[in-house]
């Protein structure tokens, strides 16, 4: 199998590669960067870079057909981004030529923005949290009555904490929201969930019939910010309730391809209360693939064979690390300590040093670090120290 990976600057580009390169597929990646970690895989038989998708779009789809046309590739997998919005416009120009196992354009959309896909799973009964949309300050002026502080504003298109703010007075939301709206335009108004209920991800692979061919449900241990961002130490586990509403959610979008669907317990009722879909390649991967799910190389199969059978049983308690240096970010942050009017408290310095320091613990994975292919995990861990020189 041949796989050209479209998107070689996102971090999980070179998971992917890893995944597709112990399988046996012939990997070649592009990326609007000249260079990338993924380049440096042992995996990767070559490399090249195309036009940034979100400045020139047209000079990226000619760069990318004429990549196509040139070679002959099995599947071509995008890892996101704009690059993966414009394949997914263009997608139909690709499709005599290459398998392009991503959901069409308009369904992509309704999951990449958040008031989009938060405006759907309440028309289809989803929990989420009290959400107002707003595009003025005259939207913010009438619904302020109505909430109750601390309250978040969020981008309505942003990944991970991008944007994300905590409203903690009313007094100050008006000037919160001006600043936003000026960087982002429309923006989403929620409640606050309460810490202490846990935050899961319900990742699935599924079939043209929107058929789940592999399920996956991961817990959040650790997350920087520390006040919720992106997981640095996450765990497998069993939770079909978590699984329950995530499929509900992707079958009803008609979805196909892979998906992560994002929950937070809200600690008031124990119900699961949805964030927001990641309609891409997810960055705790390593752990799903460690566990016995490797989406990477099942979603190259369903493109090339057609259908697969269902994968859903996995090994639960598997740990994975980001420990370079999202991890050390959150033991920094602990360590500054941090309490805030919506009522999060830092752990215990003491507790959360002693939890840092498990670097053997069973079942425990690193990710980026790989026996197997080494130089691009080095090259991260010196990366910092080499930007700095220069």
């Amino acid at each position: 199998m041949k796989v050209l990976v479209q998107g070689g600057e996102i971090h999980t580009a070179l998971t992917v590669v890893q995944s597709l390169g112990k399988s046996g597929a012939d990997i070649v990646v592009g990326s609007k960067h000249q260079k990338s970690i993924s380049y440096y895989s042992r995996y990767c038989k070559r490399h090249f870079q195309y036009p940034c998708p979100a400045d020139n779009p047209e000079g990226f789809i000619q760069c990318m057909m004429n990549e196509i046309k040139n070679e002959r590739y099995d599947v071509l997998l995008s890892l996101g981004g704009e690059g993966m919005l414009a394949l997914s416009k263009y997608r139909d120009m690709f499709l005599p030529y290459v398998k392009i196992p991503l959901v069409d354009h308009d369904t992509l959309i309704k999951a990449s923005y958040k008031t989009e896909t938060l405006k759907f799973a309440l028309k289809n009964h989803i929990p989420c949290p009290e959400t107002f949309f707003v595009k003025d300050r005259d939207d913010v002026n009438t619904i302020v009555k109505e909430l109750t502080f601390p309250v978040i504003i969020k981008p309505s298109h942003s990944t991970g904490s991008k944007g994300l703010e905590y409203i903690s007075r009313s007094e100050d939301l008006i000037r919160s929201f001006e600043n936003a709206n000026k960087i982002y335009g429309e923006m989403i108004i929620q409640e606050l969930i309460p810490p202490g209920g846990g935050a899961f991800g319900f990742e699935g692979l599924f079939n043209k019939k929107s058929e789940m061919r592999a399920g996956f449900v991961h817990q959040r241990l650790r997350e920087f910010p520390i006040t919720g961002g992106s997981s640095t130490f996450r765990i497998s586990v069993y939770n079909p309730e978590i699984e329950e509403l995530g499929t509900r959610l992707l079958q009803k979008m008609g979805w196909y391809g892979l998906a992560m669907v994002e929950f937070k317990v809200d600690p008031r009722d124990n119900t699961p209360k949805l964030m927001e879909i990641n309609p891409r390649f997810w960055g705790s991967l390593p752990l799903s693939i460690s566990s016995g799910v490797d989406f990477p190389f099942l979603l190259c199969k369903m493109a090339t064979d057609g259908d697969i059978p269902s994968v859903t049983d996995y090994k639960k308690g598997v740990k994975a690390r980001s420990l370079f240096y999202e991890d050390f970010k959150y033991l920094l942050a602990v360590m500054k300590g941090l309490n805030t009017p919506w009522g999060y408290h830092s752990p215990g310095r003491l507790r959360t040093l002693r939890e840092f320091c498990r670097f053997f613990e069973k079942d425990l994975i690193y990710d980026n670090l790989s026996w197997e292919d080494p130089v691009p995990g080095i090259l991260k861990i010196l990366s910092p120290l080499v930007r700095l020189y220069h």
